[in-house]
């Protein structure tokens, strides 16, 4: 399963307390969300972390990591500097699940040995 761009906004947003889950986001919200979502993602692309297209849909196991990796780009727009820690705690450990989640090279293969 997939996500759009809008849904992933809106979970940020909801995530940091801005709107509520029954909300709408703001166009001015969403657009300074969406900003720090594409430069957050190709900061990770170029890392080699996130192995989907950045323009495109999100697969689920990387929503969560993600918004809490763009939270912490955003918090401080919104005033939310006494909770600074807990934006950064929660991105330390999306950027785990992220190293996680990245594809393992393949080295499963079997060989044939030739002796000499």
């Amino acid at each position: 399963m997939s996500y759009d761009r809008e849904t992933f906004v809106r979970q940020v947003l909801t995530d940091m307390g801005v709107v509520a889950a029954d909300e709408t986001p703001s166009a001015e919200d969403a657009a300074l969300i969406e900003q720090r979502t594409d430069q957050t993602f190709e900061s990770l692309y170029e890392e080699g972390l996130l192995p989907f297209d950045i323009d495109g849909d999100i697969p689920a196991r990387y929503m969560a990591p993600l918004a809490a990796l763009v939270a912490l780009e955003a918090y401080g727009a919104y005033g939310f500097f006494d909770r600074a820690m807990y934006f950064a705690d929660r991105a330390g450990e999306g950027r785990k699940q992220l190293w996680r989640l990245r594809q393992k090279p393949v080295a499963d293969i079997p060989t044939r040995a030739t002796f000499y």
